[in-house]
């Protein structure tokens, strides 16, 4: 009798050897996404998406409030991915721009951080004015 384990994933196949000796081999079919690079120091990442309105009323410095980080995007929404997770506390700068989606204003925000500075989008339910 062969035992397996109850969900071997895809990329293990078995091989057997003499007397029934069995063993499990990882096959080299696994092909990792490579992680994405940290800008160095000193560098810029903009977003790609472009702000819809402008109200100067939201123009402000904002503390982050997500206990798990925010997300800031390259487009208003979270259905892009994300450029870089804010820890809880960041200080980001808003000049009046944002983009409505879903009852919910994205602000276009700049902030510095790990030497990197960002510009991009951010889930206003998130951040807090000062």
């Amino acid at each position: 009798m062969i035992l397996l384990p109850p969900f071997p994933p895809k990329n293990y196949k078995i091989s057997s050897a003499f007397s029934y000796n069995f063993k499990l081999a990882l096959t080299a079919q696994t092909a990792q996404k490579p992680a994405q690079a940290t800008p160095a120091a000193g560098a810029e990442r903009k977003a790609t998406g472009t702000a819809k309105g402008f109200d100067k009323s939201l123009s402000g410095t904002y503390t982050v409030t997500a206990g798990d980080g925010l997300h800031m995007r390259n487009v208003a929404g979270a259905s892009d991915g994300s450029m870089v997770v804010l820890p809880y506390g960041t200080k980001v700068q808003n000049y009046g721009y944002y983009t409505q989606m879903g009852g919910v204003k994205w602000l276009y925000i700049q902030v510095t951080y790990k030497g990197v500075k960002y510009t991009g989008f951010s889930s206003g339910k998130y951040l807090k004015k000062q």
